[in-house]
């Protein structure tokens, strides 16, 4: 009779620890919050994560170089220009760049979302590897202007814009990516302004963007907590280009 109530009561704390464990594990659920995961601005030291969510959250990026200890943070480029140490800007468009990383090295990564994991379809954290040493810088500075379908200036921090270099003969950049009118930037409102580092699509070596090329570039912005993308634009001058034409906006359908 003893054993057996032991056995029970043995049973009963295995099963408190399994629950008590499984509580305070990370949370591998696969995502259903956060669409459209993009690594952009790669280079041997950084790069950025962009993402949308279908109403205004909160987000952060945890990650680590082991898909088991994420213990560094990552804010959204809007906390960081504000001096927050912790998530405070809803949106339902999101950048977030991992900077002063190792070059040649994989990242484990996972957003986070109103204090929620956002893990891949694997149930496992996202990864990426940073370029290697030195990855070229290429002067290439890309200028644009924003307004709405309606001609309105959108505010500050409110429009994602994600471009690629496209060279004649196929090849592509790495993408890249910027809010309108950076917050810690000095333009006016509704512009952007890009420099990127350019790699192949790859990620595997240095990208040169070649007379003809073309900076193929799409927007997706908030609107009183409605997503709203906007039609490609594609401008075509050479090496440098100013992108002249509007990006127009336009809500859902319903």
């Amino acid at each position: 009779m003893r054993s057996l109530r032991r056995r029970v009561t043995l049973g009963i704390l295995v099963g408190m620890m399994a629950a008590s464990s499984l509580a305070s594990a990370p949370a591998w659920a696969r995502s259903t919050v956060i669409q459209g995961l993009q690594v952009t601005d790669l280079s041997d030291s950084a790069f950025a994560l962009t993402f949308t969510t279908m109403s205004e959250r909160k987000a952060l990026v945890r990650y680590g170089t082991s898909p088991t200890h994420l213990t560094a943070i990552a804010l959204d480029d809007r906390d960081l220009a504000a001096g927050a140490r912790q998530p405070t800007h809803r949106s339902t468009i999101h950048r977030i760049l991992l900077s002063r990383l190792t070059y040649g090295t994989t990242y484990y990564f996972e957003p986070v979302v109103n204090g929620a994991a956002q893990a891949s379809n694997s149930g496992r954290p996202f990864r990426q590897e940073t370029a290697p040493l030195n990855a070229p810088l290429v002067p290439t500075r890309v200028h644009g202007t924003v307004v709405t379908a309606t001609r309105s200036i959108p505010a500050p921090g409110t429009v994602l814009l994600i471009g690629q270099w496209i060279n004649p003969d196929g090849g592509e950049s790495w993408p890249v990516s910027v809010l309108n009118d950076p917050p810690m930037g000095t333009h006016a409102a509704a512009t952007f302004d890009l420099v990127p580092t350019l790699l192949t699509a790859s990620g595997s070596g240095s990208f040169t963007v070649s007379a003809g090329a073309t900076f193929r570039v799409v927007a997706a912005a908030d609107d009183r907590g409605r997503l709203v993308t906007g039609s490609p634009v594609t401008a075509r001058r050479g090496i440098h280009i100013t992108i002249v034409p509007l990006l127009r906006l336009r809500a859902p359908a319903k």
